[in-house]
């Protein structure tokens, strides 16, 4: 299948954002609208000329008044009072030619061709794109080019028809003039009756050819998936049921068509909502469970777990009665239903799921894999998983803090060996979901919660909190904010050259999710810090700044806390001293910028600004400003760990050597406050600071909290700190849902993410496709191991899936697809599922074509280019190499 058109246009507009923040694509013949409009890079804001150039400009300047973000301006008018000049100065011009990205993707010399009618064929070869293979696009010649347009595409005879088919559903009117004008549509009906099954020939309003195309396609799956052959709940019959299972691979194509893919969506949402009575009333619950793409499906299945949580029934025959009142809109009858077990809903145990917590967690691990969960188009799926999960890992705590030793260094080897951490994660991930929520999550999410507050967070917080009580120092074996700059840079040559990338608010568990978010960097590891106390940014960062291994001086001046470098006695209370005194100690290397700066500025531009500097300091204060927005602020954290994310990949790709990225505090994160939190302060000791997690004052006085002196906190200073123990709150203004300024782990916790370049790296490419051999080095072998070895005559491919076969932990149908390719060289789809049926391996969850591409990847990934494929008509064949 080709790469869509609009992916080789977008492509090309992604080079010239690499020059500029501003490409203005002029198509004054209006060819490539739809292109525009399918254009979906996630950091390029796209706009339209929509017959206003002052409008046009002023839309952007309200968006982005500095030009400091990326804009893709379309415009198919010629612009001749200027108002796009300033933009064309500093921006790049495109303009989309069909000729040039042949030319250029595909190396066609048009040399040979007719030039007088050239552009007006490569436009319709454009609009038939996606129906035409590769190959023919790839060694395309004049008379292939006259043949595909004298035909409109129908007639020419390596088309690929099943993608005529998709054209014929999602643009039916264009399509069936299309048909007409080339007098071939008896020809493509006979071939979707002869292919498929399905007899059009009788109906001559497109919208009903259409109709009875889609139904039977999404009825062929249901057919496909049950084990009663005679059900038919659509009402439709095929002409042939022998063609069920290319429907079945028609439908799985088109769900999978980028360009088409909107409009599966909207079908799947007609036919479900025309027919998912019938669905219940003739397929059984569990014939359900594989069913791929009728999103109808996914609302059933999601109540069905809801009915056996809340109404604990297990009965599938109860449930199915259920589903189908709830389906016919009898929700009156269902409130009554409800009403009679309300008091055992508003007080159900999160106990009671444990039992079944393992089966629960299975399923809906499953069912987030389907189509419409991984499309994140039913995302509900995802938000009980983490709900399970978290569940899972609560139980596991309450057995596993026992054996903790009271002091920090021993809790923060457990948070992370235990993975504690995650508890911490899917409760972030849950409140993240909050457009997902619903009466269920909520009941769910509040049984959550209980256990998450008082199951963990305090007895895991009380723990540390004994641990720092009587502490004297801060001293510990894991490293500390202060001493940051000394270990992990202060001994690196000035001339290399090393980024840090300081996140407020980034705590532990957000860390972890960045560093798995860049699997394809190497040379990097993830190391915790403890953050300075209080926790909060004017010491945590202060502390990550070159300090000369000195403590941070406390004064206090009228009525003020004020914060200065031990090292020259600089103040650093606010972002611009903080700057000043960074710029100050690395003089001509030095460089600031803000994490939006670095996602948004182009890489040359980038590399100009970095000329020179060898420490270059990069702030963002994202998450903290998003947490203190409170409610709307949780649903923002995936987006700016992806800033951070996009940010680290810009800094190696620009080539900095070292990349450091760190933070000042973490944070607490509840569901809100309780009356049990609160925590009095006694007026005598003078408090000149109080927030909800500390305190500030000049006397010490004893009471339910912990103090600790400014020495014992690892400062120089005559004040006194105050802290709530475990995640009690002192009464001050403030936030109910997320804070930090305590010392409670979560507060405390914060990653180190250190990516460090190897002074001589080996790249080697993967040439598999050429033929050429890898090396022993690619797969991980080192050239030592090999030294004294005899060489070993290569093994033929069957002697080497035999003994693939007898090492590796295989599942059935894995082993089975391998045996099969010991007794014969190719099979195609029909093939494996028949002679795997007849074993009693059945293709449920996924086709076979879906398990055959996953399966030949995994391969694949192990370096065993066994096995490859082959269109033939309109199935595959699978082939030993």
């Amino acid at each position: 299948m080709n790469m869509p058109f609009y992916k080789l246009i977008q492509q090309e507009i992604k080079e010239k954002f690499k020059n500029s923040n501003i490409v203005i694509w002029y198509d004054l013949k209006n060819e490539f609208k739809q292109e525009f409009n399918l254009f979906d890079e996630v950091d390029i804001n796209k706009i339209a000329y929509q017959g206003s150039f002052i409008e046009l400009r002023h839309k952007i300047f309200l968006k982005d008044k500095d030009l400091t973000k990326k804009w893709l301006i379309y415009c198919n008018v010629e612009s001749k009072q200027g108002f796009l000049t300033e933009y064309e100065y500093f921006g790049e011009i495109y303009i989309a030619s069909v000729r040039d990205i042949l030319e250029k993707k595909y190396k066609i010399d048009f040399g040979k061709f007719d030039l007088s009618t050239l552009e007006d064929r490569l436009n319709i070869l454009k609009n038939l794109w996606d129906i035409l293979p590769e190959n023919t696009i790839r060694y395309l010649e004049q008379q292939t080019l006259d043949d595909i347009v004298l035909t409109n595409g129908f007639g020419y005879v390596d088309i690929s028809k099943e993608y005529t088919i998709l054209k014929y559903i999602c643009e039916p009117v264009k399509y069936d003039l299309i048909l007409e004008q080339a007098k071939i549509k008896e020809q493509f009906f006979e071939f979707i009756a002869l292919e498929y099954g399905i007899d059009v020939k009788g109906l001559n309003d497109n919208s009903k050819i259409v109709e009875k195309i889609v139904e039977n396609l999404f009825q062929s799956e249901l057919i496909q998936k049950s084990r009663n052959k005679d059900i038919r709940p659509f009402g439709t019959e095929l002409q042939n049921i022998n063609k069920i299972m290319n429907c079945v691979q028609l439908l799985e194509t088109w769900a999978n068509h980028e360009a088409y893919q909107h409009k599966f969506v909207e079908f799947s949402k007609l036919v479900s909502e025309k027919h998912m009575v019938n669905i219940l009333e003739v397929m059984e619950l569990d014939e359900l469970f594989s069913i791929e793409y009728l999103i109808g499906i996914e609302e059933i299945l999601y109540k069905k777990v809801e009915i056996q949580i809340l109404k604990k029934q297990e009965n599938s025959s109860l449930i199915k009665e259920e589903l189908i009142t709830y389906l016919k809109g009898e929700k009156d009858r269902l409130r009554e239903t409800y009403a009679t077990y309300h008091y055992e809903l508003e007080n159900i145990d999160v106990d009671s799921l444990k039992n079944k917590l393992k089966e629960l967690k299975v399923f809906v691990d499953i069912r987030r894999r389907y189509y419409f969960s991984k499309a994140k188009i039913f995302e509900k799926w995802n938000v009980l998983h983490n709900i399970f999960q978290i569940l899972d890992l609560l139980y596991s705590f309450e057995q596993q803090l026992d054996a903790v030793e009271a002091d920090i260094d021993s809790i923060i080897q457990r948070y992370e060996e235990n993975s504690w951490w995650k508890i911490d994660q899917l409760y972030r991930k849950i409140q993240e979901d909050y457009s997902q929520m619903d009466d269920f999550i909520i009941k769910l999410l509040n049984l959550v919660d209980n256990k998450y507050h008082y199951q963990y967070l305090k007895p895991l917080n009380d723990e540390v909190a004994n641990a720092l009580e009587y502490k004297t120092n801060y001293d510990f074996n894991t490293d500390i904010q202060l001493d940051f700059w000394a270990k992990f840079i202060s001994g690196a040559d000035i001339n290399t050259q090393i980024a840090v990338v300081i996140v407020d608010a980034l705590r532990y568990e957000m860390g972890r999710e960045i560093y798995s978010m860049i699997n394809e960097v190497e040379n990097k590891r993830i190391e915790p810090l403890i953050s300075s106390i209080p926790s909060v940014t004017e010491y945590g960062m202060a502390s990550l700044l070159p300090n000369g291994n000195t403590r941070l001086r406390i004064k206090e001046e009228s009525n003020v806390v004020k914060i200065y470098s031990g090292y020259d006695s600089t103040p650093l209370n606010n972002k611009d001293e903080r700057i000043n005194y960074f710029l100050k100690q690395a003089r001509d290397v030095g460089i600031v910028k803000n994490l939006g700066a670095i996602v948004d500025t182009p890489i040359n531009s980038l590399k100009n600004d970095f000329s020179g500097k060898s420490r270059i300091l990069i702030f963002s204060n994202e998450i903290d400003s998003a947490g203190h927005i409170e409610d709307s602020s949780i649903q923002l954290f995936p987006s700016l760990l992806m800033k951070v994310q996009s940010c680290i990949k810009k800094l190696l790709e620009i080539g900095v050597s070292k990349v450091l990225v760190v933070a000042d505090h973490g944070f607490v994160l509840t569901s809100g406050l309780q009356d049990w939190m609160k925590v009095d302060l006694p007026k005598d000791m003078q408090n000149i600071v109080t927030r909800r997690r500390y305190s500030i004052s000049r006397k010490k006085v004893e009471g339910n909290y912990i103090t600790k002196s400014c020495y014992s906190a690892n400062h120089d200073g005559e004040v006194y700190f105050n802290f709530p123990r475990g995640i009690n709150i002192f009464p001050a203004s403030g936030g109910t849902k997320f804070y930090h300024g305590g010392i409670s782990l979560q507060e405390l916790l914060v990653p180190i993410i250190i990516i460090e370049k190897e002074s001589r790296q080996l790249v080697v490419e993967d040439k598999r496709i050429e033929g050429e051999q890898l090396s022993i080095i690619d797969f991980g072998i080192s050239d030592s191991q090999t030294k004294g070895k005899q060489k070993e005559i290569p093994k033929s491919v069957k002697e080497q899936i035999e003994i693939y076969i007898k090492n590796e932990a295989l599942n059935k149908r894995e082993r089975k697809i391998l045996e099969l390719f010991l007794k014969a060289s190719s099979y195609t789809d029909s093939e494996i599922q028949e002679i795997c049926a007849s074993d009693g391996i059945r293709f449920v969850s996924k086709s076979v074509m879906q398990f055959m591409k996953e399966f030949i990847e995994k391969l694949n990934e192990q370096g065993y280019d066994w096995i490859g494929f082959r269109p033939v008509g309109l199935a595959f064949e699978y082939y030993l190499k």
